[in-house]
């Protein structure tokens, strides 16, 4: 199923039963199409790579194992304040947070 085929002319939702459905034994083979479909060894080496290479760039971070409890205070109250608001406004419930915290 594809958006398009979820929705009529309007743009809105057709229900189910009034879908339009596609069986794929009953499409055309395109040669071409299908020769796009195909990853080729080279390809698939190539991304075998690339994949391994980041899993073990990732390996080598280690997440410090004690956080100093000045950062944990800090990320406890940006944890509290939502990142919709703008500069200012983020600032003065940062302000605001901290006051009713002490």
């Amino acid at each position: 199923m594809n958006e398009e085929s979820m929705l009529d002319w309007e743009g809105y939702i057709v229900p189910p039963t009034q879908r339009t459905r596609f069986v794929l034994s009953d499409v055309d083979n395109d040669a071409a199409m299908v020769s796009l479909l195909i990853v080729s060894a080279a390809e698939s080496d190539a991304i075998d790579k690339i994949m391994k290479r980041e899993e073990e760039e990732d390996s080598d971070y280690s997440f410090p194992s004690n956080v100093p409890s000045a950062v944990d205070d800090v990320s406890k109250h940006l944890s509290s304040i939502s990142a919709i608001y703008g500069d200012r406004a983020f600032l003065e419930k940062m302000v605001a947070h901290d006051d009713t915290s002490n």
